[in-house]
C-alpha cells in the first residue's frame, strides 16, 4: 500500500528489507512478496535482507536481476571477508589473523570513547554475537565470550579462539 505513496517522491533510490516489522530480524525475509512488489516502484531498489554467504548472493542476484545494488548489513559482521568475496577480491589466506588485527583496533577505539569496562564488553559481545558463526566452533566460543565479566576474562576468551579456532565462514 505505501508503494504509491513512494513513488509520489523523487526518491534516488528506496532500501527494501523484505520482513515485516513484528519479524525484525528473525525468520526469512518474504521473497514472494518482494517479488510482486518490486516492478511497481518507480526508482531503483536496493535490496537488503539475509545476504549471509556468497551463495546466498549470487541466488538472490539471480532472482533479482534488476538490481543494482545490495546491502549486506549483518553478514558482513558475522563474515567481514564476504562483500570481497562476492567480489573475488577478499584475501584467502590468514583471515583469522586479519579480523584478530581489526578485532584490537576496533577494542582499543572503544575503550578510547566508552566509558567503563561494561559499555566496552557489551558493545565487543554484541560484534561477536554475530563473528562466532564464522569460527568452526563458534557458539561454544560465543559462550565463554559472554560469561566473560571483566575485561581480562574478555580478552583471555577472545585469544583462545583466534588462537584454538578455525575460519570456515
Amino acid at each position: 500500500n505505501l508503494i504509491p505513496v513512494f513513488n509520489d517522491y523523487p526518491l534516488s533510490r528506496i532500501i527494501v528489507h523484505p520482513r515485516t516489522g513484528t519479524q525484525m530480524y528473525g525468520g526469512e525475509a518474504d521473497l514472494e512478496t518482494f517479488f510482486e512488489a518490486l516492478p511497481q516502484f518507480t526508482c531503483p531498489v536496493v535490496y537488503n535482507g539475509d545476504i549471509r554467504k556468497k551463495k546466498s548472493f549470487r541466488i538472490l542476484s539471480e532472482r533479482f536481476d534488476s538490481i543494482d545494488e545490495w546491502m549486506i548489513g549483518r553478514g558482513a559482521i558475522s563474515d567481514p571477508f564476504l562483500p570481497g568475496d562476492i567480489k573475488d577480491s577478499a584475501p584467502k589466506a590468514d583471515r583469522i589473523r586479519i579480523v584478530q588485527d581489526f578485532h584490537e583496533y576496533l577494542f582499543d577505539s572503544y575503550r578510547e570513547v566508552l566509558f567503563g569496562p561494561k559499555h566496552i564488553l557489551d558493545k565487543m559481545k554484541e560484534i561477536w554475537s554475530f563473528l562466532c558463526i564464522s569460527f568452526s566452533n563458534g557458539n561454544a566460543a560465543y559462550a565463554t565470550i559472554l560469561r566473560s565479566r571483566s575485561i581480562v576474562d574478555y580478552l583471555h576468551a577472545v585469544r583462545s579462539v583466534f588462537s584454538n579456532e578455525e575460519w570456515i565462514a
